[in-house]
């Protein structure tokens, strides 16, 4: 037990003297206004889920970008509400450092924590004056792919 105690207070000190880096989005709303729709990954009552191309500057993989579905999920800020637990996550978790920085892994086996999370690359909170609606208050097809009004968060595909 005491050393349990000795141990947490070294890591305490050691994260004192040299400050953890955080994670920088990767994407802002320049970048996820020009994500290409690769299909419809999902619907939900609340939320829209679609597949999108990364650009190349970030290896042009794939990734999940989410919004509202409808006006009640927007007044709710359910995806903004989503978009902060996720980047608390990565802040929490994230991993930096190289294979060979065994400090750092060794915090990360203390601290519970994977060596990385579920990626959060970025947000974008565009206005949404023209965010049109049909089929009574859910949002229409033309509306949810045009990432630059509204709301969106682009996650890495788990």
């Amino acid at each position: 037990m005491i050393a349990a105690f000795v141990f947490s207070l070294l890591l305490v000190v050691a994260r004192r003297r040299r400050p953890t880096p955080q994670p920088q989005l990767l994407m802002g709303c320049g970048e996820i206004e020009k994500l290409e729709i690769v299909r419809l990954v999902g619907t939900g009552t609340k939320k829209v889920a679609f597949e999108v191309k990364l650009p190349l500057s970030l290896g042009g993989g794939r990734a999940i970008a989410k919004r509202c579905l409808n006006r009640r999920c927007s007044d709710a800020n359910l995806t903004k509400n989503e978009a902060a637990l996720l980047r608390g996550l990565q802040d929490r978790y994230y991993y930096v450092g190289g294979d060979d920085d065994n400090e750092k892994r060794e915090e990360q086996r203390w601290r519970g924590g994977p060596p990385a999370v579920v990626r959060f690359y970025g947000e974008c909170d565009a206005a949404n004056n023209n965010l049109s609606e049909e089929r009574g208050s859910q949002y229409s097809d033309r509306s949810l792919k045009n990432f630059s009004i509204g709301h969106t968060i682009v996650v890495e595909m788990a």
